[in-house]
């Protein structure tokens, strides 16, 4: 595990004068407030329910809470384009959002991505802790 974490932490400071060479500073900049905007409405996406999954102890239900969480996910990124169609000027003209402009409609499709991943750890996890317990592995 601890391979891991250090080679996650190495890649990036091999990379990193690679890529200031090939991109502008402003470009990380656009990257970052992209990537913040999404990270902060993929929390809200799935209104937390991603936590009871992994406390349910039945399966079946577990994997009813899952579909559950997919379907408001899905209206959440749907509900986010909506709201980005309708009053995208709006948006755009009252925030900081001009540098981002062509990737403003990424903004649900990555939300979703993001959403599903955080939903598919949960139920891997889920799946590993019944997995152990039912063949009694510490």
């Amino acid at each position: 595990m601890m391979s891991g974490v250090v080679s996650a932490k190495i890649i990036p400071f091999i990379v990193l004068p690679i890529l200031y060479r090939i991109f502008q500073e402003e470009d990380f900049g656009h990257l970052y407030l992209f990537s913040s905007l999404v990270t902060l409405l993929a929390g809200a996406s799935t209104l937390s329910y991603e936590f009871s999954i992994v406390l349910e102890r039945k399966l079946v239900k577990a994997f009813q809470l899952t579909t559950g969480v997919f379907m408001i996910l899905f209206l959440f990124c749907l509900l986010t384009g909506l709201v980005l169609f309708l009053f995208y000027d709006q948006i755009v003209e009252t925030t900081s959002l001009k540098e981002i402009e062509e990737y403003i409609w990424l903004i649900p499709f990555a939300v979703f991505v993001f959403g599903g991943m955080i939903l598919l750890v949960y139920g891997i996890f889920l799946f590993v802790k019944k997995a152990k317990k039912k063949t009694n592995v510490r």
